[in-house]
């Protein structure tokens, strides 16, 4: 990192701390940010908080049995559902519990359903149970008649995300915290040994501490303040939307195989609408957000592996979700740390289930910074 040049651009101010990116995590973050004595600013290239990453999700707050036993993204999503919905009364938005069933497509997959329960349960949820065809028929009369087996866990839930990272901000705004959209990152620069000017397409900001939650372009960020040995990888999903006609097809989440080409998944939304996801194809554009033919024909195949009677007729909309791995960590846990190389700077990289787990990785980012200076 060099000293900072002159440059033509106007001085935005001061801050204690700026966060870069304001998706769901970063809008997590700026809102927890907001409730402590400082200066603080929010940064994003979009024009709207949950532009990017966040507004392309599922939209679904899960239980740890996706997350292997003893990664920090299990424990970052432990009581997640019960902290949405203390949440969704606080911000006055939406938050609808949808349960989850998670089926045996044959009886080679039961093993998979006593592995996630396992892993729930190591991660510190409860309430699973495993049930039989019968049971599922129950609770899901249109769902395939393959399904041997399922796990059933209550208490999870469904929100839209971008509602969600709109209602975070605002409430940052009102706490304080000063909110700069539509403003890229271009460059930080190292001015003394106890703050960074942070240089944007619309100015320049000085700042003690940057909190960079940049969502896909968390690597470039980082690369800014000389951590190179971030790396992402990138894998792009088709996700379909289906008219409200066909709501009545589906009341749970469920899910079916998993894979690195495939997500069996669908769902009530928020709105009552259903969603479908997701056919994986490796991805090196990040803003190549295009949906293929070829995408909507494999995730509809998936769909109907699950509940039969889905027809393409019923689908009003689709698009396509970006999931970012990174190169530090294994089993694709995430990875929130300060900096290598640049005192000050903290990295929160993540990826799924970053929606879930985004309450806790605000609790965590605000730890690390109180661990400095911050009151």
């Amino acid at each position: 990192m060099t000293e900072v040049a002159s440059e033509n651009l106007p001085y935005l101010g001061d801050y204690d701390v700026i966060v870069i990116g304001a998706g769901i995590v970063g809008a997590m973050i700026a809102r927890e940010l907001s409730k402590l004595k400082g200066h603080f600013a929010l940064l994003d290239k979009e024009p709207s908080p949950g532009f990017g990453v966040s507004k392309a999700s599922l939209s679904q707050i899960h239980l740890p049995d996706f997350c292997p036993p003893g990664s920090l993204k299990g424990r970052l999503c432990r009581d997640a559902p019960a902290r949405f919905k203390r949440l969704a009364s606080e911000l006055d938005v939406g938050y609808r519990e949808v349960d989850e069933l998670w089926l045996a497509l044959d009886h080679s997959h039961l093993s998979n359903l006593k592995d996630a329960k396992k892993r729930g349960e190591a991660n510190g949820a409860a309430g699973y149970e495993i049930i039989g065809p019968e049971r599922i028929r129950e609770l899901e009369p249109h769902v395939t008649e393959k399904a041997v087996a399922a796990l059933y866990a209550r208490g999870l839930g469904v929100i839209y995300t971008p509602e969600w990272a709109f209602a975070l901000v605002e409430n940052a705004i009102q706490n304080g915290i000063h909110v700069h959209l539509g403003t890229a990152v271009t460059a930080i620069s190292k001015v003394d040994s106890s703050s960074y000017v942070v240089s944007t397409t619309k100015g320049m900001l000085r700042t003690k501490y940057v909190v960079n939650a940049a969502g896909l372009y968390v690597d470039e960020i980082a690369w800014m303040v000389g951590d190179d040995y971030i790396r992402l990888s990138l894998r792009k999903g088709t996700v379909l939307i289906f008219d409200k006609f066909a709501s009545h097809l589906v009341h749970h989440m469920i899910f079916g195989t998993f894979s690195e080409r495939h997500s069996q998944d669908i769902a009530p939304t928020a709105h009552g609408n259903l969603i479908l996801g997701i056919h994986y194809v490796k991805l090196n554009n990040k803003s190549d957000t295009k949906v293929s033919r070829e995408g909507i024909f494999e995730t509809m195949k998936l769909g109907k592996e699950l509940i039969p009677e889905l027809s393409e007729r019923d689908i009003i909309n689709s698009f396509s979700g970006i999931l970012a791995d990174n190169s530090i960590t294994s089993n694709g846990d995430f990875y929130v740390a300060p900096s290598e190389n640049a005192q000050g700077v903290f990295h929160v990289i993540v990826g799924a289930p970053g929606l879930t787990a985004s309450p806790g990785i605000a609790d965590l980012v605000i730890k690390m910074l109180l661990d400095g200076v911050l009151e």
